[in-house]
C-alpha cells in the first residue's frame, strides 16, 4: 500500500465537508488515510473495527460513517465488511502503468457484495479516460472483473425491468375471461393490444406531478438528480427501453430509491436534509436543537419535520 495519500486542500471549501461534524470529518479521513486503504479507495473493514482503532464507542463511529455515507463522500456494505472512497482516484490516481499491476488482485481479496460491483462499474469510465500508454498496464484481472459487474447489474435491471412490464400489462388487462373460447380469443388480442402500447421515454422535462411525488414519497432525493439518473438508464443504457405506464415506472423508480440503502442513493440526497438517528446525534449543536424544536412547534420559515421526526428538511 501507498504511504501517503494525497488531500486536496480546497476540501476545506468544500461545502459537503464543512457540513459534516466532527466526528465524521475524522472517520472521513481515517478511512482516506487508513493504512488498509487500497490504490481503489476500498477499506475491507467495519465501523465498529474502526472504532476500536480510535477508542471510540461503536456508535459513535457508526453515526459518524453514515454521515459521511449521507453527503455521497463515503460507501458502505457493514453486513460484507467493505469501504469505499468514491473519489479516491480523482486525487489519487495512479503513478504509472506500473500502478496498475496489482489493482486485478486488490480487486480479489475485496468482498463480492453489491457495492463491490457498483466499485468496479464507476472505475470503468476511469480507466477509459487514461492515456493508451497507462491502459496497457491494466491486468486482464481487472477487466474481468469490471466485465462481470457490468454483467451482474444488466442481469439485475433486466429483471427489475421484466417485473414492472410484467405488472405494467397486467394494470391494462381484463379481467380473468370465462370459459369461452370467444372469450379468450378477445383477452390474448386485448393482452397484444398492451404490450403494442409499450414506448420509449420521450419526456425531457419532469412533469409537476411527478416531482410532486418524489417530495412526497422520498423528500430526501432531490427530484432534478433522481430524473436525470432515471432518463440517462432509460434513454440510454437500457436493453428493451419500453414502458407501458411512464408515470408508473417513475414511482416505482422513487420508491426503490427511498427503500434503498444509502450509500446507493447517496449522490442524489438533497444537500439541505440531514438525518440523525438518536439523540446523541440530534442534540450535537445547540442551533440543530434550536431548529428541530421550532419545527415540532410548527414554527419553522422554510423548514418542517419528516415523518422519522428527527429529519429536518429545507424546502
Amino acid at each position: 500500500m501507498a504511504r501517503y495519500r494525497k488531500i486536496d486542500v480546497r476540501i476545506w471549501n468544500d461545502q459537503k465537508f464543512r457540513s459534516l461534524s466532527d466526528n465524521a470529518k475524522l472517520a472521513f479521513f481515517l478511512v482516506l488515510t487508513h493504512p488498509d486503504t487500497t490504490p481503489l479507495g476500498m477499506l475491507r473493514s467495519r465501523p465498529v473495527a474502526l472504532a476500536y482503532e480510535l477508542g471510540w464507542q461503536a456508535d459513535a463511529m457508526s453515526d459518524a460513517i453514515e454521515e459521511a455515507c449521507q453527503m455521497g463522500m463515503l460507501m458502505v456494505d457493514v453486513k460484507a465488511g467493505l469501504m469505499v472512497a468514491p473519489n479516491f482516484l480523482k486525487y489519487n490516481p495512479p503513478n504509472g502503468p506500473n500502478s496498475l499491476a496489482s489493482w486485478g488482485e486488490l480487486i480479489d481479496l475485496m468482498p463480492e457484495c453489491p457495492l463491490r460491483d457498483e466499485s468496479l462499474r464507476r472505475l470503468k469510465p476511469f480507466l477509459d479516460s487514461l492515456s493508451d500508454g497507462m491502459k496497457k498496464g491494466i491486468p486482464d484481472a481487472l477487466k474481468d472483473a469490471i466485465r462481470d459487474a457490468m454483467s451482474r447489474a444488466s442481469n439485475i435491471q433486466e429483471q427489475e425491468q421484466e417485473q414492472e412490464q410484467e405488472q405494467d400489462i397486467a394494470a391494462c388487462e381484463p379481467p380473468p375471461p370465462l370459459d369461452d373460447d370467444q372469450d379468450e380469443q378477445k383477452q390474448n388480442s386485448q393482452e397484444k393490444a398492451s404490450r403494442s402500447k409499450r414506448t420509449r421515454l420521450t419526456i425531457e422535462v419532469l412533469p409537476d406531478d411527478w416531482r410532486e411525488y418524489c417530495a412526497k414519497v422520498a423528500p430526501e432525493i432531490d427530484p432534478d438528480k433522481a430524473w436525470e439518473d432515471f432518463k440517462d438508464y432509460w434513454q440510454v443504457k437500457a436493453k428493451d427501453p419500453l414502458s407501458a405506464d411512464w408515470k408508473r415506472t417513475w414511482q416505482s423508480n422513487v420508491r426503490k430509491l427511498h427503500s434503498g440503502p444509502d450509500w446507493m442513493k447517496g449522490h442524489l440526497m438533497k444537500a439541505s436534509v440531514r438525518s440523525f438517528k438518536n439523540a446523541k446525534n440530534v442534540t450535537q449543536t445547540p442551533e440543530y436543537r434550536e431548529r428541530l424544536q421550532a419545527c415540532c412547534r410548527g414554527e419553522g420559515r422554510t423548514e418542517k419535520l419528516a415523518d422519522d421526526g428527527v429529519t429536518i428538511i429545507v424546502d
